[in-house]
C-alpha cells in the first residue's frame, strides 16, 4: 500500500519513509502541501501523513483542499505534528476532516501500530473518510488565521527552546529509529544518489555474512559484483535483475533470491524490494529491503512436493467429496485399474474400491464414510480388462482446521503379488516341500484343535509317532534322491492307512506324525497302528531294486496320557524309542515308566551340555602292554564324567546322548587335544616313544573338519603323528565306507596310526579291512572275558588273531583280568594287551607318578616274561 508523507524536514521524512518501508509499505515523501497535491493527482496514495507547519501551504490548508476535492476526499489523512498541540488545534484538524491527530513525540512502534490500524480499519470495514460539507468551512478560515497567528507568535517566542528540544528529540528519535531498524528482522541497506552504501542493519550482516564496515562507503553495485556472487545460490539470477533495475531507476518489483547455505544448513530464501528516496538527506538514493521468506518458500516447496508425491505415488490415490463422489484420481490409479481419470471422476468411491467385496465389507465402508472414521483392509477388485487383483485400501477423512470433514482420501496399493507370495509362504510354512504333508507347525495346530473338540465332545485323540527303521542306510548307500523317493512313498502308505479326517504330517527326516481325532476307544488307535505296520510290509522299489523297510511306532492318547499337546508329542516320541529298543517293526504305547526314562535322559542331556564348560570331565589312562617285549608301549585315553548332581556317570550312558545331541564333537576335540598334550609330556619324562590311543565317535568322525582338528591337536601339543593312534568302530566303517575311506587315507598319510575298535561286535567282516589303511585291531572285551571257558569265544578270538596277522595288523586284547586270559592271548600270538590285570584306568597325575617311580605295573618289575608271571 502507498503512503504519502508530507514533511518539510527531510530527516523526519527519511525516518518515516524508512520505518514504513521496513513494514512493507511503499512510502513516498513531499516537502510541501503544493508538491503533495501534485503527487496525489498523479498517483493517489492510500494514506496521507502530514505535518501542519510547513512553508507555503500548511497542513490545515492541505487538508481543506483534499477534503473539498471529490477526486481526493476519500483518502484518509493523519496529522503528525509537534507544533500544533492545543485542544483547539485538534478540534480544527478533525473539523477539517482529518482521520487522526497525532502529537509528537510518540514511540515509533506505537506510531506504526496506529498507522497500520488506520489502514486495516479502512480496508476491512470500508469506512467513509470524514468529509465536511462546504458549509462546515464557514468561520473556519478566520479561526485558521487566528490559530496560525497565535502559533507563529508562540513559535517565535519558543523557537530557541524548541530548536534545542527538537534537536534532542530528533537525536532520540534517530537513535530509536536506528535501533528499531538495526534490530529489524528485515535486512535494510540505504544508498545515496551515487549508489554508495551509507547505512545497513544487523540483519543485512546476518543474511549476507558480511560486516557493515566492509560495504559502508562503497559503491553497492561494485559490492554486488565482488561480494554477492559468493552469497547467492548458483541458480539465482537476482544479481543481474537488480543491476538492471538500477539502470532503469524507480521502484523495483518484488523479487525472490536464494542464498547459499553454510555447510550443514538449509538454503535461505529472501524477498527483495527497493524504492527510491525522493527527499531528504539522501534524496535520489535508494532503500533496499530483504525479507526472510524461507518458511513461506519451504511451505510452497512442500506443497509442490506433496502434489508431486501424490501424482507420482506408487499407490492409487483417490479423493472424493463428503457424498462419496470421486473428485480426483492419480495416474497410478489408471495404471492399476485401467480406468482413466475422466472415467473415474464423479463415480462412487465405495463402489469403485469395494464393488467386488462382500456385502458386509461394503456396509462397513459405507458406515465409515458416513461416520467420518478410518477404514483399512484388503479387498478384491477387478481391472477394466476383467483381470482380478487384490488391493490394500486405507480410507481416511480429510478435515479442515475446525475439524469439519471436507473430503475422503483413499490410498489403494496393489498387493496381488504379495498375496501370491503369502499363499506360497503359507504352504512353505505349513507343508513339507517334499511330501506335501502338513509339517510340524500345522500338525501341532491341528492337534490343538482336535484336543479342544475332544474335550467338548468327550472323545479320545491318539498321537502316533512313526519312524522309518534304518533310513539312514538308504541315504548313505543309494543317495539322497533315493531317500527322498522312499519318504514320498512312505507318506503315501501312511495316508492310505488312515482316515480322511486324520492328519498325517512329516516332522523331520524320517519321522512322521499321525493324529487320530474323535476316537471312541483307545483300541481304535491300535487298529490304525496295525494298518501302518501292514502298509510297510510290502517291498519298496528303489534304484531298480526291491527293498523292505519297517517302521517303529509310538502312541500316546488324550485324555489318559495328557491334555497338553506338547506333552502328548513327547510321550509318543518316547514310546517310539521304546519300540525301537524292542527290536523295531512294532508299536508301543506310552507308559509312566517310559516317561521316567525320558525325564532321566533329558536331565542327563541338560547336565551334559554344561559339563565341558564346568570342567566336570577327566581323562583316565590305562597302560597298553607289549607282551613279547615285556614293556609298556602306551596308554588308552578313557573319558570319565563326574557331575555333582548325578555323581559318576558311566560312559555307556552319556556317550550315546552326546552322540545324538552332537555334544560329542566339542567333547571329543577336548579329549584329543588334552590327551595329545599329556602324551607329549610323558614322552619328555620317559625320553622314549609313547603312543596314546584315543577313541573317535562316529559323529565326531563325520565332521567335515575332523582331519584339520587332528592336525591342530598335534600342532598344539608338538606330538609326532606316529605317536597317536585313533580307534574307529567297525560299525562306522560299514555305514559310511566311502567317506570313511577318504578320511582314513588322509590320516594314514599323516602317519597317524589307525585301529579297529571293539572288533567282533559288529559284522566282523575281515575282508573289508584290506580296503582301509589300518595298523591294528582290538579284540572286544566280551570275547576276551570268556576265552578260557567258552569254546566259541576262544575259537573266534583265535581266528581273529590269525586273520589279522595275515593282513599284517597288530592285535590288542582288551579287558584282560586274569592270568589265564593273558596266557591264552600270548599263546595265540596276540601282540598287546590291556586290562585290570595290569592296571585300572588312572588319572594323569597317578599315571605320571607311576612312570616316575617305575612301579607302573607290578608284574613287569618282578618277572622276566609274561609266562613267568603266570606261573
Amino acid at each position: 500500500m502507498k503512503i504519502l508523507i508530507v514533511e518539510d524536514d527531510e530527516n523526519s521524512s527519511l525516518l518515516l519513509t524508512t520505518a514504513l518501508g521496513a513494514l512493507g509499505y511503499e512510502a513516498e515523501s513531499a516537502e510541501s502541501g503544493e508538491s503533495a497535491l501534485q503527487t496525489m493527482y498523479q498517483s493517489p496514495p492510500d494514506l496521507v501523513i502530514s505535518d501542519i507547519m510547513m512553508p507555503g501551504m500548511d497542513g490545515f490548508e492541505l487538508c481543506r483542499i483534499i477534503k473539498t476535492d471529490p477526486q481526493l476526499s476519500h483518502i484518509p489523512l493523519v496529522f503528525y505534528t509537534a507544533t500544533y498541540t492545543a485542544p483547539e488545534d485538534r478540534e480544527l484538524a478533525l473539523t477539517l476532516g482529518a482521520s487522526r491527530f497525532i502529537v509528537k513525540p510518540m514511540e515509533i512502534s506505537e506510531f506504526l501500530n496506529i498507522i497500520t490500524g488506520i489502514l486495516e480499519e479502512h480496508k476491512q470495514r470500508n469506512l467513509p473518510v470524514p468529509r465536511p460539507s462546504p458549509q462546515d468551512f464557514s468561520g473556519l478560515d478566520e479561526l485558521h488565521k487566528l490559530r496560525l497567528a497565535h502559533k507563529l507568535d508562540e513559535k517565535v517566542r519558543q523557537l530557541e527552546r524548541e530548536q534545542k528540544m527538537l534537536r534532542a528529540s530528533e537525536a532520540r528519535y534517530r537513535s530509536l529509529i536506528n535501533d528499531v531498524l538495526d534490530n529489524s528482522a528485515v535486512a535494510i541497506i540505504i544508498l545515496d544518489s551515487g549508489f554508495t552504501a551509507v547505512w545497513a542493519n544487523r540483519s543485512f550482516e546476518r543474511f549476507f555474512h558480511v560486516k557493515r564496515e566492509e560495504i559502508i562507503g562503497r559503491d553497492f553495485r561494485h559490492t554486488i559484483n565482488t561480494v554477492f556472487p559468493n552469497a547467492f545460490h548458483e541458480d539465482c539470477d537476482f544479481k543481474s535483475k537488480l543491476l538492471s533495475a538500477y539502470r532503469t531507476g524507480g521502484a523495483t518489483k518484488r523479487m525472490t533470491c536464494c542464498l547459499k547455505a553454510p555447510s550443514g544448513k538449509a538454503k535461505q530464501w529472501l524477498e527483495y524490494y527497493g524504492q527510491p528516496i525522493y527527499s531528504g538527506l539522501y534524496k535520489g538514493g535508494r532503500v533496499e529491503h530483504f525479507t526472510d521468506v524461507t518458511e513461506i518458500k519451504l511451505a510452497e516447496e512442500k506443497l509442490q512436493i506433496l502434489s508431486q508425491a501424490v501424482e507420482q505415488s506408487p499407490a492409487s490415490v483417490i479423493i472424493s467429496d463428503t457424498e462419496g463422489n470421486i473428485k480426483y484420481v492419480n495416474p497410478r490409479f489408471s495404471m492399476i485399474t485401467g480406468y482413466g481419470a475422466d472415467e473415474a471422476v464423479r463415480q462412487d468411491l465405495a463402489w469403485t474400491i469395494a464393488g467386488y467385496a462382500s456385502s458386509d465389507t461394503q456396509a462397513e465402508i459405507q458406515a465409515a464414510l458416513k461416520d467420518g472414521t478410518e477404514w483399512r483392509g484388503e479387498l478384491p477388485n477387478q481391472r477394466k480388462n476383467g483381470e482380478d487383483f487384490w488391493e490394500y485400501v486405507a480410507i481416511t477423512p480429510i478435515k479442515a482446521n475446525d475439524g469439519t470433514i471436507t473430503h475422503h482420501l483413499a490410498i489403494c496399493e496393489d498387493i496381488t503379488v504379495r498375496k501370491v507370495y503369502e499363499e506360497r509362504l503359507f504352504n512353505q510354512a505349513n507343508f513339507d516341500s517334499l511330501t506335501r504333508l502338513p509339517n510340524r507347525v500345522l500338525a501341532f495346530d491341528r492337534l490343538t484343535q482336535a484336543l479342544a473338540r475332544a474335550h467338548r465332545n468327550e472323545r479320545i485323540v491318539a498321537v502316533i509317532f512313526v519312524d522309518l527303521d534304518h533310513f539312514k542306510n538308504v541315504n548313505d548307500t543309494l543317495g539322497h534322491a533315493a531317500g527322498d523317493r522312499l519318504l514320498i512313498e512312505a507318506a503315501k502308505r501312511l495316508c492310505g492307512a488312515t482316515r480322511e479326517d486324520d492328519t498325517v504330517a512329516r516332522l523331520s527326516g524320517d519321522e512322521f506324525l499321525v493324529i487320530l481325532p474323535d476316537l471312541a476307544t483307545v483300541y481304535d488307535s491300535k487298529v490304525v497302528a496295525h494298518k501302518i505296520l501292514n502298509a510297510f510290509s510290502g517291498p519298496f522299489t528303489l534304484e531298480g531294486r526291491e527293498l523292505f523297510f519297517t517302521v517303529s511306532i509310538g502312541l500316546s492318547t488324550y485324555p489318559d496320557d495328557s491334555d497338553n499337546p506338547h506333552t502328548l508329542l513327547q510321550h509318543a516320541d518316547a514310546a517310539m524309542y521304546r519300540a525301537k529298543a524292542s527290536g523295531r517293526n512294532t508299536y508301543r504305547y506310552f507308559t509312566p515308566d517310559i516317561n521316567k526314562q525320558a525325564v532321566h535322559r533329558l536331565e542327563l542331556e541338560s547336565h551334559l551340555r554344561l559339563a565341558l564348560e564346568r570342567g566336570e570331565f577327566t581323562i583316565k589312562y590305562q597302560p597298553i602292554i607289549d607282551i613279547a617285549g615285556n614293556h609298556m608301549v602306551g596308554a588308552e585315553a578313557l573319558l570319565s564324567w563326574y557331575n555333582p548332581a548325578l555323581g559318576h556317570v558311566s560312559p555307556d550312558h552319556f556317550i550315546p546322548v552326546a552322540e545324538e545331541t552332537g555334544l560329542i564333537v566339542p567333547i571329543g576335540k577336548w579329549v584329543l587335544e588334552t590327551a595329545c598334550h599329556q602324551a607329549k609330556s610323558w614322552q619328555e619324562q620317559l625320553r622314549s616313544p609313547f603312543r596314546i590311543s584315543i577313541n573317535v565317535s562316529s559323529r565326531q568322525f563325520r565332521e567335515k573338519n575332523f582331519v584339520k582338528t587332528v592336525c591342530r591337536a598335534l600342532e598344539k601339543s608338538s606330538l609326532t603323528a606316529s605317536d597317536l593312534e585313533l580307534e574307529i568302530t567297525e560299525n562306522l566303517l560299514l555305514k559310511e565306507a566311502g567317506e570313511a575311506s577318504d578320511i582314513l587315507n588322509q590320516l594314514s598319510e599323516m602317519q597317524v596310526h589307525l585301529a579297529v575298535d571293539d572288533f567282533g561286535t559288529g559284522y566282523s567282516a575281515l575282508s573289508y579291512l584290506k580296503h582301509f589303511p589300518f595298523d591294528a585291531l582290538k579284540i572286544d572285551r566280551t570275547f576276551v572275558r570268556d576265552i578260557t571257558t567258552d569254546k566259541e569265544d576262544a575259537a573266534l578270538t583265535r581266528a581273529i588273531i590269525v586273520m589279522a596277522q595275515s593282513l599284517g595288523l597288530r592285535v590288542t586284547g582288551e579287558g584282560v583280568e586274569t592270568e589265564q586270559q593273558l596266557n591264552f592271548l600270548h599263546g595265540e600270538g596276540c601282540n598287546q594287551v590291556q586290562g585290570y590285570y595290569f592296571c585300572k584306568p588312572v588319572t594323569a597325575q597317578e599315571f605320571g607318578k607311576m612312570l616316575q617311580d617305575h612301579t607302573t605295573i607290578k608284574w613287569l618289575s618282578e618277572c622276566e616274561t609274561p609266562t613267568a608271571a603266570l606261573h
